[in-house]
């Protein structure tokens, strides 16, 4: 048996994506698994190498970070490597969902909040328009398939929650604005976004958009 057959037989039993890879998902669900049956066997580690630019992630996550600002990508990549890293610790994978919306996209989801949705503010108001955030999940490989621990049970609900307070706990050393910090209706934690020194767009971050398409 060859080294990347042996490491998706070892994926496999432990209940992560068989892709013969071992990153730090696979990493955090073998310390899991040996913790379960031994005890006191530490996580892997939560440091991960500053040479981020190099790192390559999901293809969703790829996708979506492609559609941000130049200038945030790379600090965006560090920060995902440090989130995959600490969801790695409870056997799950750190994924972006959501990146760049036009306006129209925006103005749908705030019509859909006005309606009794999920809390949305109106186009030109979020920086997900600017290029500058993204929304992130919490993803588990449970008996073979990757479940999206957010929009499941509550339990796994609590879960994903659990993760993304700990990773925003991060987020002002990393350079970012983490929305589980913001109150009321407005409180996100999937959310997060470029620092900016303010939490919404004014009008000077509308006028350089239209007028050069950043912010940065």
């Amino acid at each position: 048996m060859n080294v990347p057959d042996l490491i998706r037989l070892c994926q496999g039993e432990v209940g992560v994506d068989r892709d013969g890879i071992p990153g730090l998902v696979t990493w955090g669900a073998i310390a899991a698994a040996l913790q379960a049956r031994h005890g006191d066997i530490p996580p892997p580690p939560m440091a991960v190498p500053m040479t981020s630019a190099e790192a390559r992630f999901d293809e969703s996550t790829e996708t979506l970070l492609a559609t941000l600002d130049p200038k945030a990508i790379p600090a965006f990549r560090h920060f995902i490597c440090v989130a995959k890293g600490i969801a790695a610790q409870f056997g799950c994978d750190y994924r972006m969902v959501s990146g760049y919306r036009t306006w129209d996209e925006q103005d749908e989801l705030y019509k859909i909040c006005c309606n009794g949705g999920a809390h949305a503010v109106p186009a030109g108001w979020s920086w997900h328009n600017f290029k500058i955030s993204g929304d992130f999940g919490v993803f588990q490989i449970i008996a073979g398939k990757s479940i999206y621990l957010d929009g499941d049970t509550p339990q796994r609900q609590a879960q994903a929650q659990h993760i993304h307070e700990i990773i925003g706990a991060q987020a002002k050393s990393l350079g970012m604005e983490w929305g589980g910090s913001w109150t009321g209706r407005s409180c996100d934690p999937p959310h997060f976004q470029f620092f900016m020194g303010r939490s919404s767009p004014n009008d000077t971050d509308r006028a350089n958009f239209q007028r050069k398409g950043s912010v940065l």
